[in-house]
């Protein structure tokens, strides 16, 4: 008895579909988009030849969801702090570039070596010992602006006999007199003078002095 050949069976177009629908789609490890069937079973099914245009205004409501206006973002209450802290961050460092533009460059020097220390013994040496300090003193003009750190440096240099000498005076720094040896450099300066000077250097620093103190009462030399 001869075989019959079948004809081929014919899928419409709507059983493809349904073919499809069923197929679930490859999908990479972790990926959470959901599978082809569960969206088509979600969106429901739709009039042949319209299907895939309303499912795409579908999909375009859904990401809609997510799309924010600019303005709306910005008026979250973090972002909105982050933006005032950039802000003034901005504002301070333009404030600082202005203020250092109009600041003069200070005036630098290379820096000085300390002086030797001095023990009164050599009468000739004390002149070059107090010139050493007012070197210092005039390159480092914001260090010693006062005569109580000049004074107290000049002492952090004397030794031996010196040493004894001006150590009753160092018991009593918080004496705020400006009398006070350690409170005024040219009186430290003219008893180191008198104390330990020649002959010579003492007349000489006892004329500077009375020549200070001229000047400080107002008198004038005839």
């Amino acid at each position: 008895m001869p075989i019959k050949h079948l004809p081929p069976a014919r899928h419409t177009r709507s059983q493809a579909r349904a073919q499809a629908v069923l197929t679930p789609t490859p999908r990479a490890p972790f990926d959470s988009t959901p599978e082809v069937p569960q969206l088509r079973a979600h969106y429901g099914r739709k009039e042949e030849g319209q299907e895939d245009q309303i499912l795409f205004q579908e999909y375009l409501a859904d990401f809609q969801d997510f799309q924010r206006p600019l303005s709306q973002v910005l008026s979250e209450p973090s972002l909105l702090a982050i933006m005032q802290q950039m802000t003034q961050i901005m504002a301070n460092l333009q404030e600082a570039s202005s203020s250092d533009s109009s600041r003069p460059p200070a005036f630098k020097t290379q820096s000085m070596k300390a002086p030797e220390c001095f023990d009164g013994t050599q009468t000739f040496k004390v002149r070059s010992f107090i010139q050493s300090y007012q070197l210092i003193f005039h390159n480092y003009l914001e260090n010693f602006s006062q005569d109580g750190n000049k004074v107290r440096y000049a002492t952090s240099f004397l030794i031996g006999r010196d040493a004894k000498w001006i150590e009753p005076y160092l018991s009593n720094l918080t004496n705020q007199d400006p009398n006070y040896l350690l409170n005024s450099w040219q009186l430290f300066e003219s008893q180191l003078f008198t104390l330990f000077g020649g002959p010579n250097e003492v007349r000489k620093a006892e004329a500077e002095l009375d020549s200070l103190r001229m000047k400080e009462g107002g008198n004038v030399s005839l």
